[in-house]
């Protein structure tokens, strides 16, 4: 039932009005009628970007932006996968699996860990090259606050890979009489 009908319902169940159409009273109830069903349409939006596992929009970026990233080249459902991991980290997750936890909240789709239990040492490599040297910087800062302080972390997120190498169409020995750093190496432009 829309609006305008459960206005007019009411007002005619009291005895004292009949709506007609075309009639100043019927009016009035349209221009009520349809500022109730844009509020309700508002309600019914802020509700649904309330909640993480329903929100699509803006409700994902204001809880992107209190850990400091709004993450629009992800999809949807990557959002709220990062947030939702995120909103689970407790200080007593200390397992690997809570750390792969932890990385996947900062953004990490792709990436390996490797524990030294007697060294307390976590090694994570992951595929630099799906992600910008901006978002490598931030998912670094957001690892160095949420990573418990008694591990040793090592993060490389490098684009030193078969693939990334190939596109850059050079061959070992070109690579090697250039004389370059693997820095340098990672670093080389994909050649068009």
């Amino acid at each position: 039932m829309s609006s305008f009908d459960t206005l007019k319902r009411t007002l005619e169940a009291t005895g004292f009005y009949s709506v007609e159409p075309n009639t100043p009273l019927s009016a009035e109830l349209m221009t009520y009628a349809d500022e109730i069903d844009r509020i309700e349409a508002e309600i019914d939006l802020l509700k649904r970007e309330m909640f993480i596992v329903t929100a699509q929009d803006f409700g994902l970026t204001r809880n992107e932006k209190l850990y400091g990233r709004e993450m629009y080249d992800l999809s949807t459902d990557d959002r709220r996968t990062i947030l939702l991991n995120r909103l689970c980290i407790t200080p007593s997750d200390h397992t690997v699996s809570s750390m792969a936890k932890v990385l996947t909240s900062c953004g990490l789709t792709h990436f390996n860990i490797y524990e030294q239990k007697n060294m307390e040492v976590l090694t994570v490599t992951g595929n630099g090259h799906i992600y910008s040297s901006t978002q490598r910087a931030w998912i670094l800062s957001q690892l160095s606050q949420l990573m418990p302080a008694h591990l040793e972390l090592y993060v490389f997120l490098n684009e030193i890979n078969w693939l990334g190498l190939e596109a850059r169409n050079k061959t070992w020995q070109e690579l090697d009489e250039a004389d370059l750093t693997w820095y340098q190496i990672d670093n080389l432009k994909e050649e068009e």
